[in-house]
C-alpha cells in the first residue's frame, strides 16, 4: 500500500502500475524458500526485504525513487519486525 501511495502512475512513470498481483510475487518469493535456511529468526524478515526490492525496487526508474522505496521498507520492516537486530 505504501509504494502505490508513493509513486503514482504519471505519464512520464507509466508502467507505476502497482496491484494484487505484484504483492504476490513477493510471498510467491517467500514460498519458494526451503526451512533449513532459517535457522536465524532474522533471515525471513531479510527475505521479506529482499523479495520487495526485486519485485517493486526494480520497476522504479529513478535513483531518487529507489532510495526513497529502500526508506519506506527500511521504517516499515523497523516498525514490524522490533525484536530483529540490522536488517540491512
Amino acid at each position: 500500500m505504501l509504494v502505490s501511495k508513493n509513486f503514482k502512475k504519471t505519464a512520464v512513470h507509466f508502467h507505476y502500475e502497482f496491484n494484487i498481483r505484484h504483492l504476490s510475487g513477493i510471498f510467491s518469493g517467500i514460498l519458494l524458500s526451503t526451512p533449513k535456511n532459517f535457522i536465524q529468526n532474522d533471515k525471513i524478515p531479510k527475505l521479506w526485504l529482499h523479495e520487495s526490492n526485486r519485485v517493486y525496487g526494480d520497476r522504479l526508474s529513478s535513483r531518487a525513487h529507489v532510495e526513497k522505496f529502500q526508506a519506506l521498507c527500511a521504517e516499515s520492516a523497523k516498525s514490524s519486525f522490533k525484536n530483529i537486530g540490522n536488517l540491512s
